[in-house]
């Protein structure tokens, strides 16, 4: 089995410096508000605003791409939980593509930046793909039948030649 990380690109270290910063600062706030406010509406508020800021946090950590693996058979996207797995067999085509590509996209529902580039994104030469990326210099474009991936696995050129060299089409 080989293993390729995906690790943050320097954009994405940006974006998820600035976004744990804002997070970081409106906690603090919420958290003293909490604290000095005497007001008990003003007191749930603040609760229910420090819950969604931590769920926002925790939910991007859990969901961001760890790793890829690839065996004779699958390639697995690893996160911390809900892993990908897609048969090898099932892959149409696959193609390195170009850091704009991603520039190019509209969200419609993931992250874009915040620990990486993940979830339902669309394109307009290629529509409707899922990203699960965090470096945009290695982007690579697998299309099967039931959907369009985009990864960013570290050393793309070596996880490119392993996984044309295996997959059957």
């Amino acid at each position: 089995m080989s293993v390729f990380k995906n690790k943050l690109d320097r954009t994405t270290k940006r974006i998820t410096a600035l976004c744990f910063l804002i997070f970081s600062a409106v906690l603090y706030y919420m958290i003293r508000d909490f604290v000095l406010s005497t007001s008990i509406s003003a007191k749930v508020m603040d609760i229910i605003i420090i819950f969604i800021i931590s769920d926002i946090i925790t939910f991007s950590w859990l969901l961001s791409i760890k790793e890829y693996c690839l065996d004779g058979q699958t390639l697995v996207i690893r996160r911390i939980i809900l892993p990908i797995t897609i048969k090898l067999a099932d892959i149409k085509s696959i193609q390195r593509v170009d850091k704009r590509f991603i520039h190019d996209s509209l969200r419609i529902f993931g992250n874009g930046g915040f620990l990486g580039f993940y979830g339902i994104f669309k394109n307009s030469t290629e529509g409707r793909y899922h990203s699960y990326c965090a470096d945009l210099s290695n982007l690579i474009l697998i299309e099967t039948d039931k959907k369009k991936m985009l990864i960013s696995p570290e050393n793309a050129d070596i996880f490119l030649e392993q996984l044309k060299s295996n997959f059957v089409k």
